[in-house]
């Protein structure tokens, strides 16, 4: 499952995780992929808000928690 696909479920959630996945599922070029440094590079070029890549980089961890097992 790609990180994309995950954090879509987040979408009606109330909180950042909840913006992000809203934003990325709106987002047609987000990269549908694994790869933290393939996403981390499209936000930063994309010059999204600091607290869009801090909830990037906590879900993310979330992400790889839960598809680890």
């Amino acid at each position: 499952m790609t990180f994309k696909n995950w954090i879509i479920k987040f979408k009606d959630v109330n909180l950042p995780i909840g913006d992000l996945a809203k934003d990325i599922d709106s987002d047609k070029h987000f990269p549908d992929t694994k790869d933290h440094d393939t996403m981390l590079e499209y936000l930063e070029k994309r010059n999204a808000y600091h607290l869009a890549i801090e909830t990037f980089e906590r879900s993310y961890r979330f992400y790889q928690e839960e598809i680890s097992f």
